[in-house]
């Protein structure tokens, strides 16, 4: 099995470069890589309502990405880099005490999708882009309160059995969105199959609406929440390049 995985590979290895090589060809790259960014939305709207729920503030500096992405240079098409991407980040507030309780809250953001961009070589190692990303994800306010002698299980079945109350609470407020994330970046090819990607543009959203975990629709929600926010990145990549 491990050798026929190996067979398998080299040829496509091979049926790739020849592809690549071929005259009709001007540019073919297959890549794919991790990467790590600085995502900075607008939070303050949230803050206040946190605020207001006796929860402390989350950093309005921004937050740590991580995600994953594929591309390719199409060939015969000049400089056209198609691909996919996906990426998030998680905010987490400070946990602060009332009287005997404990509050908290996340805000959760999820995002994947399709990515187009347009390729300048600049020289043999660096190359220019400007495209955009298209795409959808999540956008998720996760509030708790926990009372300290919460977490016993015939307690928690108790209260579900006896049509109880509980002064532990937990709520996911959560935002589906689209997206268009203008992009321009500078990529540089440190080795034959070695390519790092600093990214940085800003991103445009378009909401369905908020909902909770039961999938209620909220109403009277503050109308300027959303996912936009400026965000940069650089990526780590490994594939085939023939520049």
């Amino acid at each position: 099995m491990n050798k026929s995985k190996i067979v398998i590979t080299f040829l496509i290895w091979i049926l790739l470069s020849q592809i690549a090589n071929a005259q009709f060809v001007s540019r073919f790259s297959i890549f794919g890589g991790f990467t790590a960014g600085w995502y900075i939305p607008d939070i303050s709207t949230i803050n206040t309502e946190l605020n207001k729920a006796g929860i402390p503030s989350l950093n309005t500096d921004g937050a740590v990405t991580l995600g994953g992405h594929g591309y390719l240079d199409v060939p015969k098409v000049t400089g056209l880099r198609l691909g996919y991407m996906g990426t998030g980040f998680t905010l987490n507030s400070n946990q602060v005490s009332s009287g005997n309780l404990k509050k908290k809250a996340s805000l959760v953001y999820r995002m994947g999708g399709l990515s187009a961009e347009y390729v300048s070589l600049l020289g043999k190692y660096f190359d220019f882009t400007f495209g955009s990303n298209f795409g959808m994800g999540s956008y998720t306010v996760k509030l708790f309160q926990i009372d300290p002698n919460y977490g016993n299980w015939n307690t928690v079945f108790g209260e579900i059995g006896s049509n109880g109350s509980s002064q532990t609470i937990s709520r996911n407020l959560r935002q589906t969105f689209y997206t268009i994330q203008p992009k321009v970046g500078i990529g540089f090819q440190a080795k034959s199959f070695l390519y790092f990607k600093f990214n940085t543009g800003y991103s445009f959203t378009f909401d369905s609406g908020w909902e909770d975990e039961n999938g209620i629709e909220l109403t009277n929600v503050p109308g300027n929440i959303k996912a936009d926010g400026f965000f940069t990145d650089l990526s780590v990549n490994l594939g085939l390049f023939f520049r």
